[in-house]
């Protein structure tokens, strides 16, 4: 009888049960790891669209001033403030639904959880706002604050 060569049945058999196992593995780490990364940037979205509002905000944007350049401020209870610009010319940002928009209704920020304007005896503004952010089954959260000097306000 001749020596054949090739590979028994229960060698390939073997070889596959491990090859299915190493693959299972492989697809398992890789679902992990989309799911790390869409949280993390849902996180990082929402820290972004967050602290890019408050910028805007407080130090102006579109060629706008910011609350730190304006003058004789008004706030409300509803998340809203009206302010004069140095040119004379007024503002506000409110939150409307979960936006926050401008005197124009320009677009500040989407999904807004919460915006309020404080403000204390010695001529500081406290500007608080939260934004949530969802990518399919991921939610993210994130609050920041700015404590705004007034350096314009009029007496």
């Amino acid at each position: 009888m001749r020596h054949q060569r090739g590979f028994t049945l229960t060698e390939v058999l073997v070889v596959l049960g491990l090859l299915s196992f190493v693959g299972a593995a492989a697809l398992s780490v890789i679902v992990f790891s989309q799911r790390l990364w869409l949280r993390q940037s849902t996180n990082v979205d929402a820290t972004r669209e967050a602290s890019l509002a408050l910028f805007n905000i407080v130090y102006g944007g579109g060629g706008r001033s910011g609350l730190r350049a304006v003058s004789d401020i008004t706030t409300t209870t509803n998340g809203a403030v009206f302010f004069t610009r140095p040119n004379g010319t007024t503002g506000s940002y409110q939150l409307k639904d979960d936006t926050i928009v401008d005197e124009t209704g320009r677009i500040v920020c989407r999904d807004v959880e919460e915006l309020s304007f404080t403000r204390d005896d010695d001529d500081f503004l406290t500007v608080r706002l939260r934004v949530r952010n969802t990518h399919y089954r991921f939610s993210a959260t994130n609050q920041v604050e700015a404590k705004v000097l007034l350096r314009n306000e009029w007496e």
